[in-house]
């Protein structure tokens, strides 16, 4: 017997499928934590890597863009993010230094 069903391939860039559970704003914030870690946090990664130094302006940027304390309530920050929107964040901001750092 020949079976019509489709197999089901995994996804290994989203192994959980995280991705279709985020709102669009999770997802924006998802997008401008790649697309600055990308264009901006990479390059400068491996650089600090092999000097051994660090970057304050790194941390000035990403405080700018809300991904510091993202999850800090509205009243206390100026922006205030979901648990899953961050984590988004983070991931990204690790993938980029991981790959850049080897």
């Amino acid at each position: 017997m020949h079976s019509s069903k489709t197999k089901a391939s995994f996804q290994w860039d989203d192994p959980l499928l995280l991705d279709q559970q985020l709102s669009d704003e999770e997802r924006m914030v998802r997008d401008s934590a790649r697309s600055y870690c990308q264009d901006r946090l990479a390059p400068r990664v491996l650089d600090a890597f092999r000097h051994e130094k660090t970057d304050p302006a790194i941390f000035r940027e990403m405080g700018e863009l809300g991904l510091l304390g993202a999850t800090i309530p509205r009243p206390m920050a100026a922006r205030a993010s979901t648990t899953c929107a961050t984590g988004s964040s983070h991931a990204r901001s690790n993938a980029s230094t991981q790959a850049t750092a080897r």
